[in-house]
């Protein structure tokens, strides 16, 4: 037998190729391979961030991606979205500007990623700071002609501001906006707080807590001043 081979193999090695290769046509008649994009972007999963640092650049969030696969693993892939995943690793990295490549994982084999779109992402991991401010208020408006308004209490008189270095470090004040044009009884509201820099201008990217505070205010009728309705005649 092993003599017949020895003597045979070329042949034999032919014939397995050729009896391969008529496998291999086969399948791919069945289920042919198919080159296209998903259908839906693929949102980017971020693991690893470290608790004291903070992203402070604005990375997309989802990404194209281009795969190939025979059409019974499409099949699989279009009914689960959750089948192709985008994940930005940050794990062991230190505050910084870095250029991360996003890992796309796909669960259903077999499968080719031909083209991702971005394929990498430059970001800035800045420590996380938090600040704390008292509440500054901003009165706009008198009371009705005869009212006067009282001293305003602040429920919390302190608010906390939280997030990247840099952002916070730009925050000169905690302002309310009060409004007491016309107004004729105590004010008691609640309150969006906003956080400016030293222009005036709102800083945005940082966490506030409390976002709102309650105001109140106690408005009473000056001595000499009654009001009485109007009857037209």
């Amino acid at each position: 037998m092993f003599r017949w081979i020895s003597k045979n193999y070329q042949t034999f090695l032919w014939a397995f190729a050729l009896a391969v290769a008529v496998w291999i046509s086969a399948v791919l008649q069945a289920d042919p391979d198919e080159t296209r994009p998903l259908p839906n972007p693929v949102p980017i999963q971020i693991i690893g961030q470290a608790p004291n640092l903070v992203l402070n650049t604005n990375i997309p969030r989802e990404v194209e991606v281009t795969l190939r696969a025979p059409r019974s693993v499409w099949a699989v892939i279009e009914t689960d979205s959750d089948s192709v995943r985008a994940i930005l690793d940050l794990s062991e990295m230190d505050a910084g500007e870095h250029t991360v490549q996003l890992q796309i994982q796909i669960d259903p084999r077999p499968v080719q990623i031909i083209a991702v779109s971005p394929r990498s992402v430059t970001f800035e991991l800045e420590p996380l700071i938090t600040r704390t401010f008292t509440v500054d208020p901003s009165i706009a408006g008198v009371p009705a002609i005869g009212y006067q308004a009282g001293d305003a209490i602040y429920e919390p008189m302190e608010i906390v501001v939280s997030g990247a270095q840099s952002q916070v470090n730009k925050v000169e004040r905690a302002r309310v906006s009060i409004n007491l044009n016309g107004i004729r009884e105590d004010f008691d509201q609640t309150v969006p707080v906003e956080v400016i820099d030293e222009n005036g201008q709102r800083v945005s990217g940082v966490t506030i807590s409390p976002d709102s505070i309650r105001v109140t205010m106690p408005v009473s009728q000056q001595g000499g001043y009654r009001d009485v309705a109007v009857k037209v005649s």
